[in-house]
């Protein structure tokens, strides 16, 4: 047997347990964050049955507007924290520990500016406190993250897993408990801040008994380093989350509570789809950076293989949802939330931009062009101000629905434009794909009068016609085999 044969065998064998790992960190990740999303979701449908649109309007105010700080208390020290563990994990300690003492600053610069802001808005004392409280809540969960860094960076996910759905039922159940005892919006809060804490001192232990035990030295040079190198990170991050939130907050600021619960119920159903995709793209992120690590055409057909079948996949989906918004709204939220309909209708479609987004936007991050996202970060949030403000003014709520659209379509556009020289798009495969989308979409609207039997026989002619067009390659049909066993089936 030639060297070469033994280096192709270990090389293939590498491979395999790399796809494995990938596959096994994905779907824990991914499952845990979908388990959450659902009790999640289940939550804000009792709050927002529960409390009616003018209170859970508050309490949509409350959350929304203190994550819109929730990254400056970051500042985008998990993601360099994965990247610089990924690459060299002799160097976890330094890493850790000096990330850990920064984000307590940043935390600290982070509620002051929320207090000091919310006393200029004059909200109702209910509403101060329960931003008071999520904003201690940031403390927590901010640190938590310098965890969760660690737990990604060794491939680990399990143990953000567990430390996610813990935190998820602890604040559900204390939640719930205390709005049953008829407890204002703030108290919500701390049931939030109550969970946070405990979730934090789990993190400690799992990092102490699994990985290492921290030895808090600090290094001067390294920390100025982290500092310099951070800033891109923190305003990109900050800005694209601000971009997410001040929807809700200027719905509040401009319309009202009741126009606030209304968009946020449907905030929350849109929000779910985006987050679960979301993971998807985060539990890849530690082997995009491997992979960028190897050749830039690895990382090209990585991330191209992770879009396309996130695309193909949630499309019907997104049909379905916006088709039947208006059974999706009664049922979840009843009759009160009716006004909710055309928003539903609307905003599903930012699903496909929002993915795009995220990944050309986690693109710019591997391949070190922090500053680049920076910057495109804050120029979309200003055209997100300038769009949000003018449509909510003059089409109210429908208008903020529209300028979510098309402030995810342009954050796709511009991150896309900074990555087009790492992308290849494959022409035949995209025509392929929207041919298998448009003959869904006729399909379903020849048979619309077949009501369910519609969606079913649909959906089964579209797999096949995926089928026929082979537009998945054996290594893709093997990754949704391993996550979808009966659908996987159906492509060979």
């Amino acid at each position: 047997m030639g060297i070469d044969t033994i280096f192709n065998q270990q090389k293939y064998g590498i491979d395999k347990m790399q796809k494995h790992s990938l596959f096994k960190n994905t779907l824990v990740l991914t499952s845990s964050y979908v388990f959450n999303k659902v009790a999640m979701f289940v939550f804000i449908v009792f709050l927002a049955r529960f409390l009616g649109s003018g209170e859970f309007g508050k309490f949509a105010f409350a959350f929304a507007f203190t994550q819109f700080f929730y990254q400056m208390a970051d500042f985008g020290l998990n993601i360099f924290m994965i990247r610089e563990i990924s690459a060299d994990k002799s160097r976890t300690n330094e890493v850790f520990v000096n990330s850990f003492l920064v984000r307590g600053v940043f935390a600290v610069f982070t509620i002051l500016c929320i207090i000091t802001i919310m006393l200029f808005l004059n909200k109702p004392s209910d509403v101060f406190y329960a931003v008071l409280f999520f904003s201690i809540a940031i403390v927590f969960n901010s640190m938590i993250l310098s965890f969760f860094a660690v737990f990604r960076a060794f491939e680990k996910m399990i143990y953000e897993a567990i430390a996610n759905i813990l935190l998820v039922i602890g604040y559900v159940v204390l939640g719930t408990l205390f709005i049953l005892y008829d407890a204002s919006v703030a108290w919500i809060a701390v049931a939030y801040c109550i969970s946070s804490c405990a979730v934090f001192v789990l993190c400690a232990y799992f990092l102490r008994v699994y990985f290492f035990v921290p030895q808090f030295t600090v290094s001067g040079k390294y920390f100025k380093k982290m500092i310099a190198e951070v800033w891109p990170f923190g305003l990109g991050i900050l800005f694209t989350l601000g971009i997410y939130r001040i929807g809700v907050v200027l719905v509040s600021i401009i319309l009202g509570d009741n126009e606030t619960g209304w968009f946020q119920s449907v905030y929350s159903i849109v929000g779910s789809v985006n987050l679960v995709l979301g993971m998807v793209i985060a539990a890849a992120f530690p082997r995009l950076t491997s992979d960028f690590q190897l050749s830039v055409k690895q990382l090209n057909y990585q991330s191209g293989r992770i879009i396309k079948l996130i695309i193909i996949f949630t499309f019907p989906f997104i049909f379905l949802v916006s088709y039947f918004a208006n059974t999706v709204v009664y049922l979840l939220f009843g009759s009160a939330y009716v006004p909710s309909v055309i928003l539903l209708r609307i905003m599903i479609w930012t699903v496909l931009p929002f993915i795009t987004a995220n990944l050309f936007g986690n693109m710019l991050i591997v391949v070190k062009n922090e500053k680049k996202f920076a910057f495109g970060s804050i120029g979309i949030f200003i055209i997100a101000m300038v769009i949000y403000t003018g449509a909510l003014m003059t089409w109210g709520m429908t208008g903020g629905a529209v300028a979510t659209f098309i402030i995810d379509l342009v954050m796709a556009v511009i991150f896309g434009g900074m990555m087009y020289k790492l992308i290849e798009i494959n022409k035949i495969i995209c025509l392929k794909a929207l041919l298998a989308i448009a003959v869904f979409c006729c399909v379903f609207i020849i048979l619309r009068n077949l009501a369910w039997a519609n969606v079913v026989i649909s959906f089964i002619v579209y797999i096949l016609t995926i089928k026929w067009l082979i537009i998945f390659q054996e290594q893709e049909i093997a990754f949704i085999k391993k996550v979808f066993p009966f659908s996987g089936r159906g492509l060979r």
